[in-house]
């Protein structure tokens, strides 16, 4: 009697796991969230719009080999207008409401 409560035991911790395993699977992992400011407006507009197609052409890449650890790469970018008042607010921006890693 005990063999068979065991045996029991054994298979329905096996269904549990078995079962749990693929609502972990399912889950859509998070994006890792990568933030910058550049400069799309100003007097460094020209080698900012370089830097941007860069970020992006990279995150683009990132994104088709799997992303990072498995997770897709979302980048964000503000404007700062080329002016360097601008930039601390944006980066406190992109750490407080935006949560960026």
């Amino acid at each position: 009697m005990w063999r068979n409560i065991i045996k029991c035991m054994f298979a329905s911790i096996c269904l549990w796991i078995y079962l749990l395993s693929f609502s972990v699977l399912a889950a859509e992992p998070k994006p890792v969230l990568i933030g910058a400011t550049v400069s799309l407006e100003g007097k460094y507009k020209e080698p900012s719009l370089m830097i941007r197609d860069g970020f992006k052409l990279w995150e683009q890449q990132v994104n088709q080999r799997g992303g990072l650890l498995g997770r897709p790469v979302k980048l964000i970018l503000y404007d700062d207008k080329s002016q360097k008042d601008q930039v601390e607010p944006l980066y406190k921006k992109l750490i407080t409401e935006d949560k960026v890693d």
